[in-house]
Parts: structure tokens; C-alpha cells; sequence
């Protein structure tokens, strides 16, 4: 705007210098001197320098230009009445305010927009800070809170605030208010649960042991035995299972844990004449849950007892994986023997053994296969444990 303002000036002072010029020489017949310093007249005996000229052509009556002396020109053509033309130069570069100082308003333009840049900044480092710090310490709050931990009532610093980060605060006060209570209610029932079922149990099987003395038969006494461990077994592993502790992962070593789960069932091996074959590497590293590994490997190993036909049990390793293999008197479909209360047509158990093999399998992050394709009279299920490096 400052531009345009200094060169509509200057443009009308040469106007009314080319007026003055015009209006002398049609009342007194001769070209007066121009009457304001720089303003200079050229005609055809004082001829304009070639540059000048080139500047101003022939059909072109007013222009700016820019010397190589960097000097700031006003040409105007003016034609007279008996069609002499003349070529009004006006040297204005000493009448400039604005240009001189382009260079100077450049660096405070610069500034300003450095100024509001940084006071921009500023304002936006101000107004996220107030925004984001009441959703950090309600996120910090949060992360130090755990939902299974017997402390007193969750609370949080911004629940008060009348805003969107209070409303977050109550929603989650309350969220984690309940969550406490039904990991308590959760943790009774399995004390509670756990004590009853046991006590019965207990109950049950000492009733068993003076069963010959009350009239019942061998095979009748031994099926009730049988069915009393398999119970016991599934309590153990539902119970297990509910427990939070089962959740916890270490690493240990499962040939260790498979020689010891064998040598409690050593006296039912015997009993039986069950042949085992044990053939695992000598350290067995793994990662997972102790405890779940035990019931997982007391649940194949009964499964081998109750099913296997002929008696044998074959446990093998190659460094990775773990096989449980035992022969069968017939195929079975081996998809079907994971599924809930499924059992074979001459089995007398729960049907809940293998299903509760994928349970454990699953609350431990371990695989399995299925591997009886090319022993079709064998069950072979083949345990993927996660490794220690994990």
C-alpha cells in the first residue's frame, strides 16, 4: 500500500509539472525550464540518452524506469499542438520515502512475524499443557492403581472438575470401583467353593475306603475310585483356573516337573502294568505356570491310563515339543474328544478331561496338535510349550 501511495504522488507531480509545460507553450510559443529540480526536458535538439529512449518507445506515453546508476525515472511523452513532441524525464530517486527503507521494512516484517510466531507458540504450549496435564495425571493415577489390589476405595484428583476430563475421572472411579468388587466376590466364591467341594470329597473318599467291609463289589469299589479322581482332578483344575495366581509366568524346567508328576502317579503305573516310555531331553526349559503345567500333565497322564488299550504311555521330546502317545482299541475322532462332556461310548468318566486340557493349554499361551494320522489305533497329542527366551 506504502508503494502505491508513493508512486500515485509522484506520478501526480509529474502531471502537473507536464500540465505547466503544456500550458506555457500554447500561450507563449516556447518550452519553459522545468520548474522543480531532477525534471528535465528532452526534444529534438537535445536528444535523450539511448537507454532513456529505449525505455519510453515510440506509441508509449508514460513509464518508470530504473537506470544502471540504480536512479528512479518518471518519462512522460508530451505532445504540443503543432506536433512537436518532447520527453519530460523526472529524476525522482531524492523524493523516495518507501523504497529506500524496503530493506529495513523487510527485517521488521520479519520480526513481527517472528514476534507473533513465537507469542503463537507460546499461547499453543500454554493451552495444551492446561488441556493435556489433568488427562496425564489422571492416566498416571490410573497406571498406579491395580484392579486386583484389596486397597481402599479408588479415588481420583479430578473427579470434581466440571469438565470432560471430571466426567472421565468418575466413569472410571466407578469402572474400577466395581471391577474391585467383583474380583472380590470372585475370590471368596473360589475360597469358598474350593473348601466345600475338598471337604466332600474328602468326605467321599474315605467312605471308599471302607467300601469293601459295606457289601460293594471290586469292579463296583474301583469305578467309584476311578470317578472320585477324575472329580478331583477337574476340581483341581477349575480351581486352578479361577485362581489369579495361574496368571503368573516363570521359567522352569518341565522335565523336572514330568518326572516328578510320573512319580506320583508311579504307584498307579505299577498297579496297572502300565509300560512307559520316557524319553525327554535332560533340561527342558520353558515359560509358563507351574501349577497348570501339573494338572495339564496328571489330566494326559490319566487320560493314557483310563483309555490307553494296551496299557503303555509314551512321553518324548525332541528338545521342543512334548508327545503324549498311547495305543487305543479303536479310532476315535480326535477333534470331537476336546469338546465339552464328550466322551467315547464305553468311557465311564466326566467327558471333561481333554476339554480341560484345552483350558490349560489356553490359560498357559502353549499349542497343540493332534498327530494320529499315521497311527490310526493311537492317540498322540503333541504339547508346543512357549520358550524360556521369550
Amino acid at each position: 500500500m506504502a508503494y502505491v501511495v508513493e508512486d500515485t504522488l509522484l506520478d501526480n507531480l509529474v502531471a502537473q509539472e507536464a500540465g505547466f509545460i503544456t500550458r506555457h507553450y500554447k500561450e507563449r510559443g516556447k518550452i519553459p525550464a522545468p520548474r522543480l529540480p531532477g525534471f528535465q526536458i528532452y526534444d529534438q535538439q537535445h536528444p535523450p540518452p539511448a537507454d532513456l529512449l529505449a525505455a519510453l518507445p515510440e506509441g508509449s506515453n508514460r513509464t518508470e524506469w530504473f537506470s544502471d546508476s540504480q536512479r528512479h525515472f518518471h518519462l512522460r511523452r508530451l505532445e504540443l499542438d503543432n506536433g512537436r513532441s518532447l520527453i519530460l524525464a523526472a529524476e525522482v530517486s531524492n523524493l523516495l520515502a518507501v523504497t529506500p527503507m524496503s530493506g529495513r521494512l523487510v527485517w521488521l516484517l520479519v520480526a513481527a512475524l517472528a514476534a507473533t510466531s513465537f507469542l503463537s507458540l507460546w499461547a499453543a504450549h500454554r493451552l495444551t499443557c492446561r488441556t493435556v496435564q489433568p488427562l496425564l495425571t489422571l492416566a498416571d493415577e490410573v497406571q498406579k492403581r491395580h484392579p486386583e489390589s484389596h486397597q481402599s476405595a479408588v479415588t481420583f484428583s479430578a473427579v470434581d472438575a466440571p469438565d470432560e476430563i471430571g466426567f472421565l475421572a468418575r466413569t472410571l472411579q466407578t469402572t474400577f470401583y466395581r471391577l474391585q468388587q467383583a474380583l472380590q466376590r470372585e475370590t471368596e466364591f473360589t475360597r469358598d467353593i474350593s473348601h466345600e467341594l475338598r471337604t466332600n470329597l474328602a468326605i467321599a473318599r474315605n467312605a471308599l475306603a471302607v467300601a469293601p467291609s459295606s457289601g460293594l463289589s471290586v469292579q463296583d469299589t474301583q469305578l467309584l475310585q476311578r470317578t472320585m479322581q477324575e472329580m478331583e482332578n477337574t476340581v483341581s483344575a477349575l480351581l486352578a483356573l479361577a485362581r489369579s495366581e495361574s496368571t503368573t509366568l516363570e521359567t522352569f524346567d518341565l522335565r523336572a516337573l514330568l518326572e516328578k508328576r510320573l512319580l506320583a502317579r508311579t504307584a498307579q503305573l505299577e498297579k496297572r502294568e502300565c509300560e512307559l516310555v520316557f524319553e525327554v531331553p535332560t533340561a527342558l526349559a520353558v515359560l509358563g505356570n507351574p501349577t497348570l503345567a501339573a494338572l495339564l500333565i496328571d489330566n494326559l497322564v490319566d487320560n493314557a491310563l483310563y483309555h490307553a488299550a494296551p496299557l503303555k504311555l509314551s512321553i518324548t521330546s525332541d528338545g521342543q515339543t512334548v508327545q503324549f502317545a498311547n495305543p487305543i482299541a479303536e479310532p476315535v475322532d480326535t477333534m470331537r474328544s476336546f469338546l465339552r462332556s464328550e466322551k467315547g461310548p464305553t468311557s465311564t468318566g466326566l467327558g471333561q478331561g481333554l476339554f480341560l486340557v484345552d483350558r490349560i493349554l489356553d490359560a498357559l499361551g502353549w499349542q497343540r496338535r493332534i498327530d494320529c494320522k499315521e497311527e490310526p489305533n493311537s492317540f498322540c497329542i503333541t504339547i508346543v510349550p512357549r520358550p524360556a527366551t521369550e
